[in-house]
């Protein structure tokens, strides 16, 4: 299973409007940081994990060649904020893409982008054409051959989700704090990308030593950070950190073993 990763910045991206910060100044690819969300490769399907603001930007640079699906985590506009352009993909595939969400999620959608929803004069190539499959936190799905675990995390006070993508990997971006009955769901896993907003506590995101010690706590394999602020410069934050549990980059490709 192939995960390129098309954003790891925070909800602002990375230069920050406005900001003369040395991370935002930095000519170095790897600071340059579009709004996260991840695509991934299997045999058996190609789906991407949120659809973010920077989805068309994304989409014209990484090619993807298809996208069978979209999984979404929770619903603010750093996350669904590229939900029209998923139209593109309609011309490609000239078929709807299956959208699979919360209850939550889908009110907020249906509300955000009603005219996706509501019965038309004419359509023309003006509107995307979605499938909405509803999900149950904790409840796994399938995608193609892989089995999806809906992870219940909290983002702050807000119910999200995080997902385990087969046995080996799983994605929480995001997250605040990670409930008691969810922990069980991640223990052990290989692979794991998690949310690490900046070096200081934060409301509603893990800080980068809590995204650690969450990592450390569930004994995973290989860490990698995403949604990741101007405060953590890539280079001097990496070379801080140990070898298996680093900041992400935009572009960046993990191989995943799935069983």
């Amino acid at each position: 299973m192939r995960i390129t990763v098309l954003g790891s910045g925070t909800s602002t991206g990375i230069p920050v409007i406005g900001c003369t910060c040395a991370t935002c100044m930095s000519t170095a690819p790897e600071n340059n940081r579009l709004r996260s969300s991840i695509y991934v490769e299997h045999p058996s399907v190609k789906f991407m994990v949120d659809c973010s603001l920077d989805f068309r930007q994304q989409a014209l640079r990484y090619r993807m060649p298809r996208i069978d699906a979209v999984i979404l985590t929770h619903d603010h506009a750093d996350h669904i904020g590229g939900f029209d352009d998923l139209r593109g993909y309609n011309f490609i595939q000239q078929g709807p893409i299956d959208i699979y969400g919360t209850a939550a999620v889908f009110k907020t959608l249906r509300e955000r982008y009603a005219y996706c929803f509501r019965p038309a004069l004419q359509i023309g190539g003006g509107l995307p054409q979605l499938n909405l499959i509803e999900i149950e936190p904790g409840k796994a799905f399938q995608l193609g051959d892989l089995e999806i675990l809906p992870v219940p995390i909290k983002h702050g006070l807000l119910d999200i989700v995080g997902y385990r993508v087969g046995k080996t990997f799983a994605y929480m971006t995001d997250c605040s704090f990670v409930p008691e009955t969810s922990v069980p769901m991640v223990d052990d896993i290989e692979n794991l990308i998690v949310g690490a907003l900046r070096p200081t506590p934060h409301e509603t995101h893990f800080s980068l030593p809590e995204a650690l010690e969450f990592s450390r706590s569930i004994r995973a394999g290989k860490t990698w950070f995403t949604h990741i602020t101007d405060r953590l410069e890539y280079f001097a934050t990496n070379a801080s950190l140990p070898p298996d549990a680093q900041l992400l980059h935009d572009g960046q490709v993990i191989e995943v073993e799935t069983c």
